[in-house]
């Protein structure tokens, strides 16, 4: 896994007026880390300076794990590096071994070692690394990231590491403004595309629309751009202008735009005038204007308000010091929270007698509502001020400082834990609702009516999760499957105000809390929410019976069946959509009623599949099914699948377990060769000589060809310039459909180059989304300054002196596209230099050095492939050659059978790994544990090895890599049973 990128450095999808949203919920305060240093192979900097403030300042010392936190660290060094290998000894023995290609280093750790001692071991392990990688600076600024990072989640999940991109984007979000443009954008088919003009702001005013195409900015193409780089060169000083080129479907060709930057703000509150006089507002998040703004929708109503819905769903957190102000709006007494750090506590209380609203209030929460929502939904909870409705939340009870480093990055540490009133943890368990709320659809294909209990690691021993008041289920038509050609759901911020306001009025948590907000008391008001309930399980049973199933209800009094699957042995295929059908027979004396089951499996896909069989009477059977689409990427593997049964009142009665089979879909695999085309075919502008020049339009025509044995419905492939501003790419994304095993595609790519020659540099990408199949590679074009003239010839033919490579371009390092035999004889289409342009019978082109043949005195008779020797010598009688097409090809992995279910600890895998060129280096991962390294510089390598299993999936993935860089994997599924 060749310098695999961290998390923390992965880009987001949507981004606002050209940024990112990220929330993340800590107090945000300026303490810099001095990083003054260059980075070498002695330098740890960032590693040691994370460690001092974890020792000073982490919120509990005694979960401090040095001796772990030294072996995620230096562990995360195999995830990054392809030829690192590192080994702990599973008894947690004081030597660890770090294998480094052929070299293998022991180093030895203290059984309890200091925070000084983390650092020295560190700085000997990344020395030896280092100095046999010879890896770019770059990257060792990023591996450094990495370390520091991989040890603070041995603390915590919420304590990391975050890189100066990321945390620049974060500083803009709490401030609540930045000087841009005013458009939510994303990445759509390659292409950096708006999603909403927001109104009011420069982009808007200039006539920006939704769907929009920006292919440009300034004289920059946007062709593949990463969307964290599109922010930083559309967003700047408020009066200062940026030039973008708009495409849209209307337009003949692109326009230009010229927009001058504004302050943007970015509203953290939106509000609504519901029926009845209910006040909706939403807070998106927590920044530093949120609480003046929420004060400012409240008391600009001139109506006398019925009702407050506070809508915090999706909310991910923010500023803690807002939520404390946004909850203290609400109460006149009480505490909002307690915040407990290492050696202090601290109680927050509300701090006015006359709150800003005194009615009634019904906060709306789910999955998505975090941290600083969270503190604010608890506060007027537990203080009797709100009922929640919704979901339970996230469940983030901890509280992170950050302390800034001089290069713009940031470690993020978690300094204190917060519980809202009554000293309740929500760390892992979330704000438990007083209604949950329950969606539900019944179709043919679909059936949501009684899902798994959430699943939740408790880490907290004071957390709880008490069950909620009361329950209603809704039907929710959002959870039914989608059409393919359905449009998309729009985002709130690509809607008009109007538009969001008929959004809500369909809302089943709007609707429901706004009726209930017209009761007079908390019992009325429960009470709306029964009628409501009742009247959902009247649709919910309506539409179950209208599929044939009889929902009656009833008493079950002691439910008893034989359960079996139909046929008895199940498989599935993946890319199929496939059916569980299941037989259940009463086998007790007493009727069932409302029988249903849910599936509930190690593997997701398999996982909260719901079946419906309603009353059975004694003796009585029933067969129902459930749907499963199994994804084209999904391997060859055996999964248990528990079948949990209920009836009437939602009571589980039994569970039944069976075995299902899948069966790997046939797979594409994609090998490539390329050449630089300026001869005028593709769009290309130049003199033909194959090599790229300065103001050319150069096309890097990429042939590929399908080597799997699998089709690809889509294979999508595009170049991202690696190269700056010099390099205008024109045309980065090429789709094929239906590209079938055997076939060859082309996918032509076009680029301009000024400023000043030498190397350029872009990555290919080459991926099938269905199957998960792709391929990278770097490309880089030498760019000559001068004109090196092509001259066009006809009618002569060459012979091949020896077997030789045929190249894709006129420089040395450039790529294979054929070989030709000794003696093949081939058409010569012109000369550049020392260059030779020659073509085979198969119309299959490329260059040659003059030194690898000798012209043949003879002229070419065109069509017919027959040459005509005037003197008699060098090819009389003989026709053009049909030269060799070649191939960059990935390295073929092969493992033998190996059983896909066992009751062993140990098994042993053996297989080879085959390349037509040098195998750098093959290892074996689990999960994220790279547990087997060979570097073996080899064509062949035979596999031989041990493979440890743990109860359960065991996924282990082979990654083979050449010395060109092309990559293979392969996965394998072993489940271990129960000895």
């Amino acid at each position: 896994m060749s310098e695999k990128i961290p998390r923390f450095l992965k880009n987001g999808y949507l981004a606002l007026a050209l940024g990112t949203i990220i929330v993340l919920s800590f107090f945000l305060v300026a303490e810099p880390v001095s990083l003054d240093r260059k980075y070498n192979s002695q330098s740890i900097k960032i590693a040691e300076d994370t460690l001092k403030h974890v020792n000073k300042f982490y919120l509990d010392k005694n979960k401090i794990d040095y001796a772990k936190m030294l072996e995620k660290g230096v562990s995360s060094l195999e995830t990054f590096l392809d030829d690192v290998l590192v080994e702990f000894p599973q008894d947690r023995g004081n030597v660890f071994a770090v294998h480094v290609k052929e070299k293998t280093k022991k180093f030895k750790e203290k059984e309890s070692p200091s925070p000084n001692d983390v650092t020295s071991t560190l700085g000997q392990v990344v020395s030896f690394v280092l100095s046999n990688t010879g890896t770019e600076d770059r990257t060792v600024k990023n591996i450094e990231y990495s370390i520091s990072d991989s040890m603070l989640k041995v603390l915590d999940p919420h304590s990391a590491m975050i890189p100066p991109d990321i945390y620049k984007e974060f500083l803009i979000d709490t401030e609540g403004s930045f000087g841009g443009l005013g458009i939510v954008v994303g990445i759509r088919d390659g292409q950096l595309t708006v999603i909403s003009p927001i109104e009011g702001t420069p982009a808007y005013r200039s006539g920006i629309k939704t769907k929009d195409r920006i292919v440009q900015i300034e004289n920059e193409s946007t062709i593949n751009m990463p969307l964290l780089e599109a922010v930083g060169k559309l967003r700047g000083k408020k009066g200062t202008r940026v030039n973008l080129l708009i495409s849209r479907k209307k337009f003949s060709k692109p326009k230009k735009f010229s927009i001058v930057r504004d302050t943007i703000k970015i509203e953290s509150v939106e509000g609504f005038d519901l029926e009845n006089d209910i006040l909706y507002l939403r807070i998106r998040n927590f920044q530093k204007n949120t609480s003046s703004d929420l004060k400012k929708e409240v008391s600009s109503r001139s109506y006398p308000i019925n009702g407050i819905i506070l809508d915090l769903r999706g909310n991910p957190g923010g500023l803690l010091s807002e939520a404390e102000k946004v909850a203290d709006l609400f109460l006149s007494s009480g505490t909002i929270m307690t915040t407990k750090a290492r050696d202090y506590a601290k109680t927050y209380r509300a701090t006015t007698k006359q709150p800003e609203y005194k009615g009634k209030v019904i906060v709306l929460v789910d999955q998505g509502s975090a941290s600083a929502s969270e503190i604010v939904a608890g506060a007027l909870k537990n203080n009797k001020r709100a009922l929640v409705i919704g979901k339970r939340s996230f469940g983030k009870g901890s509280v992170q400082k950050v302390f800034e480093f001089e290069d713009g990055a940031a470690l993020k540490l978690t300094i204190a834990k917060y519980l809202t009133p009554g000293n309740i943890s929500i760390q892992d368990s979330g704000i438990t609702p007083d209604i949950l709320l329950q969606g539900s659809v019944i179709t043919e294909d679909k059936v949501v009516y009684n899902p798994l209990p959430e699943k939740r690691e408790n880490g907290e021993e004071e957390a709880y999760m008490p069950i909620p008041e009361f329950t209603v289920k809704y039907i929710d038509e959002s959870l039914a499957p989608q059409e393919e050609d359905e449009d998309e759901i729009q985002p709130d911020e690509s809607l008009t105000k109007a538009q969001k306001l008929e959004r809500l009025k369909n809302d089943f948590y709007v609707k429901l809390s706004r009726r209930m907000l017209l009761a007079e008391t908390r019992e009325q008001m429960y009470a709306t929410a029964t009628d409501f309930s009742n009247a959902q399980l009247e649709e919910i049973r309506r539409r179950i019976e209208n599929t044939g199933i009889d929902w009656s209800a009833g008493e079950t009094k002691k439910p008893s069946v034989s359960v079996q699957t139909v046929p008895s042995k199940t498989a599935f295929r993946a890319g199929e959509e496939s059916f569980l059908k299941i037989k259940v027979t009463n086998s007790g004396p007493d009727p069932i009623y409302r029988l249903s089951a849910v599936t509930d499996c190690e593997n997701r896909i398999y996982s909260d599949g719901e079946l419906l069989f309603g009353k059975l009477l004694p003796g009585q059977s029933k067969i129902s099914r459930v749907k499963f689409s199994v994804p084209k990427w999904v391997t060859t593997r055996e999964d248990s699948i528990k079948l949990i049964f209920t009836s009437s009142g939602n009571k589980t009665f039994t569970e039944e377990n069976l075995l299902v089979k899948t069966v790997a879909d046939k797979r594409p695999v994609y090998s490539h060769n390329h050449e630089v085309v300026d001869d005028g075919r593709f769009g290309s502008k130049g003199n033909g000589n194959g090599h790229a020049e300065l103001e050319e339009t150069i096309v890097l025509n990429i042939k590929l060809k399908n080597t799997g044995d699998g089709t690809s419905e889509k294979t999508v492939a595009t170049l991202k310039n690696l190269s700056g501003d010099d390099v205008f790419l024109e045309k980065g994304r090429v789709e094929l459909e239906k590209f079938r095993p055997g076939e060859t595609r082309l996918a032509p790519f076009r680029f301009r180059q000024s400023g000043k020659g030498g190397e350029t540099e872009f990555e290919l990408l080459v991926m099938d989304e269905d199957f998960r199949e792709i391929k990278t590679q770097r490309i880089i074009l030498p760019v000559s300054e001068q004109e090196r003239p092509f001259f066009a010839t006809s009618a002569k033919t060459a012979l091949f002196k020896d077997s030789s490579s045929i190249l894709g371009g006129t420089f040395p390092a450039a790529p294979e596209v054929a070989v030709a035999q000794k003696n093949s004889m081939v058409k010569i289409l012109g000369t550049s230099g020392r260059w030779i342009r020659v073509e085979g019978k198969n119309s299959l082109a490329g260059w040659v050095e003059e030194k690898a043949i000798r012209v043949a005195r003879a002229s070419y008779d065109g069509p017919s492939g027959e040459a005509s020797d005037e003197n008699g010598i060098d090819g009389a009688g003989q026709g053009i050659s049909v030269l060799e097409e070649t191939f960059e090809e990935p390295p073929f992995i092969m493992i033998s059978d190996f059983p896909m279910s066992t009751e062993a600890s140990k098994i042993t895998v053996e297989g080879s790994v085959r390349d037509t060129d040098r195998i750098e280096s093959v290892s074996v991962w689990k999960k994220d544990d790279k547990v087997k390294l060979f570097t073996p510089g080899k064509n062949n390598v035979p596999l031989l090895f041990p493979l440890t299993l743990e109860e359960g999936m065991n996924l282990f993935t082979i990654v083979a890599k050449d010395e060109k860089g092309m990559i293979s994997k392969k996965t394998l599924a072993i489940r271990k049973d129960l000895s």
